[in-house]
């Protein structure tokens, strides 16, 4: 594993904001949508909850990339931009979350997103220990000790963090990278046994699979048995539970491997950068991250649940989150490039592979 000058191109972008837009489509069918036909059809097959999953393969590929090219003997550097990715959107959310849960709980008439089981904050949710926090929510652990989330989808935010975490300590002592070749089995192991114990580990998994299928010509084998991994982690372990509704699991089990057999191709398209695909995977992160909360504003607006909320508040969110995307990530993209020594070039045409 060594340093590179930059990265090869990979349509990614389009492919990231449609993984999203099944995450905001979720929300706002269980949410916003009156029951019916919709409702019925778009439900039991989780789209969001698959759509995380195929995130979470997504980031261990881009994040290897990202660490074999520019971050292999900068791991301040690597980390810093992980904080920089993450956390001016959620600052961000949180706040605009915050105003909204405050304004219409003082008129009485706030509504959250979950019609389910719809318990309203106390007032403990806008104590000042409560509010601080909620701008580190973002850390694994910080969410056990708050009263009130107002953004609960940094869940998944909270998987990546492990994660980046994960791979910063490996950049810190370089040298167990000597040992790549037993890590995935380790790893791979360590998975199957705890596995049936927390759901929570069976991501990494998914993590994994991104991480081999960037050096897959090494990791052929781990990447079956990751591979089996995931597929246990799936059917033994619901991704949510819901009385109302039956998972449709072997349609569910065919959309997952369908999202990550299109991320294994475009993995290994390599071509020419293209804004528009850019742009799109820039809008997928502020649109994951504030849609929640254009959905708490509509249905707040309103009362019962209508298909002119449903799909005024999904274009309202996806001109939100591009508005949001052009406030914020001008300077933020101007700071990360000031710590990784440089805006990323992208070349070369080669198949990706570590040294």
């Amino acid at each position: 594993m060594g340093g590179q000058s930059g990265y090869q191109y990979r349509p990614f972008g389009s492919f990231r904001l449609g993984l999203a837009f099944l995450v905001v489509l979720q929300h706002f069918v269980a949410n916003a949508a009156p029951l019916g036909p919709l409702y019925d059809y778009v439900i039991p097959y989780e789209l969001g909850s698959l759509a995380v999953l195929v995130f979470f393969c997504l980031s261990g590929f881009v994040i290897t990339e990202a660490v074999s090219r520019v971050y292999f003997d900068k791991p301040l550097a690597y980390l810093a931009n992980r904080f920089l990715r993450i956390m001016p959107h959620f600052v961000v959310a949180i706040l605009i979350a915050v105003i909204i849960y405050a304004v219409f709980y003082h008129f009485g008439t706030l509504r959250i997103a979950n019609r389910e089981h719809p318990e309203l904050p106390t007032i403990h949710a806008f104590d000042l220990i409560n509010v601080v926090g909620n701008f580190f929510a973002f850390l694994p652990g910080v969410n056990r000790f708050l009263p009130f989330g107002f953004v609960d989808i940094i869940w998944a935010v909270r998987v990546e963090m492990v994660f980046y975490v994960a791979v910063f300590l490996v950049l810190l002592n370089p040298s167990c990278l000597r040992w790549t070749a037993l890590v995935p089995y380790a790893l791979i192991a360590l998975g199957l046994a705890t596995v049936f114990i927390t759901r929570h580990f069976g991501f990494g998994f998914f993590f994994l699979y991104g991480v081999l299928l960037f050096n897959h010509r090494r990791f052929r084998v781990s990447m079956i048995l990751c591979i089996v991994g995931m597929s246990l982690y799936f059917f033994l372990i619901p991704l949510q539970t819901n009385a109302n509704y039956h998972r449709a699991i072997p349609e569910q089990f065919m959309i997952l491997i369908a999202l990550i057999a299109l991320m294994t191709w475009l993995a290994f398209r390599l071509v020419k950068p293209h804004a528009v695909d850019r742009n799109c995977g820039e809008l997928s992160y502020p649109l994951y991250i504030h849609h929640l909360n254009i959905l708490v504003l509509m249905i707040s607006l309103t009362t019962g649940y209508s298909y002119l909320v449903f799909t005024t508040g999904l274009v309202i969110s996806l001109a939100a989150s591009y508005g949001l995307m052009r406030l914020v990530d001008p300077t933020v993209n101007r700071l990360r490039n000031i710590v990784r020594g440089g805006a990323v070039a992208r070349v070369g045409s080669q198949a990706p592979r570590l040294a």
